[in-house]
């Protein structure tokens, strides 16, 4: 699924805003409907851009098809800038999946292995995801 059938916006666009007009966009972790409700009310009764943060655990918890429902059930909407985030992905295919299901951002997190393998894992997965 495409992101932006969710109603979502990517981060590179957020922090374009963000730099050229001096503001931070700060990400929440969520992992149940309750945190998902409260951020995104939170976000909407100050209008401002907020990226929904997901770890790998907190995926594997919900589930990817209660995600997406909650997501899609929140009745995001473009004009809103929210972005939805794998963080700290563990392996490509994670990152993968998380496109796939509808995740406007991922990163993977390859800090344990060595530096030049680092390289080469971040640059496949940028280039997937862009």
């Amino acid at each position: 699924m495409k992101y932006t059938e969710l109603g979502l916006v990517n981060t590179k666009q957020m922090f374009s805003d963000a730099i050229a007009n001096g503001y931070a966009v700060p990400a929440f972790n969520i992992y149940n409907m309750e945190t998902l409700s409260a951020v995104l009310d939170a976000a909407r009764s100050t209008h401002s851009p907020v990226i929904l943060s997901v770890s790998e655990s907190a995926l594997k918890y919900m589930g990817p098809d209660m995600l997406i429902g909650m997501v899609r059930g929140a009745n995001i909407k473009p004009s809103e800038q929210i972005a939805l985030h794998l963080d700290h992905g563990s392996c490509i295919d994670a990152c993968v999946h998380a496109i796939e299901i509808g995740f406007s951002s991922v990163m993977i997190d390859a800090s344990k292995m060595p530096f030049e393998e680092n390289i080469k894992i971040s640059k496949s997965v940028a280039d997937i995801a862009h």
